[in-house]
């Protein structure tokens, strides 16, 4: 039996933004709504179904942390804070107030997904698709877990990788054996924060591939697509 599709309010007045968001969420299977002022995500909660809301905090007419004080008592689904307020006291305020998550702009669209699907009830996480730990390689000791932005290999260990490394190398993960552009490859490592350029692409790629090298020896595997992108190869076995 198919789980129905799920409400989804978007309190931001960002209409760039929302529209991204509104994309993602469609293509994920989600009926979205959206909200720009705190006065707008009243009126919509009380009069449609939602299952979860995702509210930033820098609303016209509100801050949206008064709007979460206000749902804090009598609003029984999930709020995911995602806002560009960075500092460790909002954050901590927003938990307090009852936030089931928070999240930092500017942000990855694939965590974006992966937090919002872990919010909602079960059901729904078990009727999609398992996309949070993703084979790197056929060997299965070397893994992305793309939720907790963790690379493993071996015995439970990490490798260590900047935001825009793990975001690239994750891309590439999610689409195996097929060729990423480089346009692609840039969107994705874009919404962390750390800037990389065309230029810079191909340095951070050989990052990610010394770093990877340490573990798998000369065997490679990111092939360079020429005239579109890299490719993400499996270790051949000997």
């Amino acid at each position: 039996m198919s789980v129905p599709s799920r409400h989804i309010l978007i309190i931001d007045d960002d209409q760039m933004l929302t529209s991204f968001v509104n994309e993602y969420l469609s293509e994920g299977g989600y009926i979205s709504h959206v909200a720009s002022s705190a006065a707008a995500a009243l009126q919509m909660v009380a009069l449609q179904k939602i299952d979860l809301v995702v509210l930033d905090l820098g609303l016209p007419d509100e801050d949206g942390l008064v709007l979460l004080r206000r749902w804090q008592k009598n609003l029984t689904i999930p709020i995911f804070v995602v806002s560009a307020r960075d500092d460790a006291e909002t954050r901590v305020a927003a938990l307090e107030m009852g936030a089931a998550d928070y999240l930092v702009k500017p942000f990855n669209p694939r965590e974006f997904m992966l937090r919002l699907a872990n919010l909602l009830p079960s059901a729904d996480r078990a009727a999609a698709p398992n996309v949070q730990d993703v084979a790197l390689s056929n060997d299965p000791a070397l893994s992305i877990d793309l939720y907790h932005r963790t690379v493993t290999y071996g015995d439970d260990q990490q490798l260590v990788l900047t935001r825009a490394e793990f975001d690239v190398l994750a891309c590439l993960a999610n689409q195996p054996g097929r060729a990423v552009s480089r346009d692609e490859l840039l969107d994705a490592s874009h919404f962390q924060g750390e800037t990389v350029n065309a230029s810079s692409l191909g340095v951070l790629i050989h990052r990610i591939r010394k770093k990877l090298g340490s573990i798998v020896g000369s065997q490679e595997l990111i092939a360079t697509v020429s005239g579109v992108g890299y490719r993400l190869l499996p270790v051949v076995e000997k």
